[in-house]
């Protein structure tokens, strides 16, 4: 009786198989069909990297921050170290040094342009950004590309959180700076008077 019955479910798995593995084949190509279709709807999203990406450096920024007309404000929000006013240089960079008064700040570079204008200073730390944040206490110091002549600088500092109204001395620091890269013929010049002074005042040393 065992063995008959051994028989019957043996002889019923062989009969079954044919028909699981054909519905089985069915399932897996029904799957096979619905991730195909899922992968071709599924929307591509762009990140960061993009070069369509909108950076915080095309960010349009208001008007007043151009305006030349303005004239520097007290330094209320930051204190610029460096440079104190009007200065000349023999070295092509320049650094811009301060120390932030309050919190919830954001500092602009702005440069004068050959025609005069002034832009968005990119600066050189790999970062493409010509602004960044600061706190109160926090010290910060950047630097700039100098060309030869006169370059003059706009350091911009305003309230992060209120840069839709904009106002000078309340919420708002502008402060111009010029920094003069000398003619490499007047640094030859000075470098070579500057030898013979040394010289002269060796000799004399000598001498006596």
């Amino acid at each position: 009786m065992k063995s008959y019955k051994k028989r019957q479910l043996c002889m019923w798995q062989r009969s079954s198989l044919p028909g699981e593995k054909l519905m089985v084949r069915k399932i897996l190509s029904l799957i096979l069909v619905a991730l195909l279709c899922l992968g071709f709807a599924t929307p591509a999203f762009a990140t960061g990297d993009s070069t369509g990406d909108s950076t915080g450096d095309e960010e349009i920024l208001p008007e007043i921050f151009y305006d030349k007309s303005i004239k520097s404000t007290e330094q209320f929000l930051v204190k610029i170290t460096r440079p104190e006013g009007d200065e000349s240089t023999i070295y092509k960079t320049y650094l811009i040094c301060g120390s932030a008064l309050q919190d919830g700040l954001t500092i602009q570079l702005l440069v004068e342009n050959k025609d005069g204008v002034f832009e968005k200073y990119v600066l050189n730390d790999e970062s493409g950004e010509s602004s960044w944040s600061v706190n109160a206490y926090s010290y910060f110091q950047k630097e700039v590309a100098l060309k030869e002549g006169a370059n003059r600088i706009r350091v911009v500092v305003y309230k992060t959180a209120e840069i839709e109204e904009p106002k000078l001395s309340v919420n708002l620091q502008l402060n111009d700076f010029t920094v003069t890269l000398l003619p490499q013929n007047l640094i030859d010049y000075l470098n070579r008077g500057l030898i013979l002074k040394l010289g002269d005042l060796l000799r004399s040393l000598f001498i006596r």
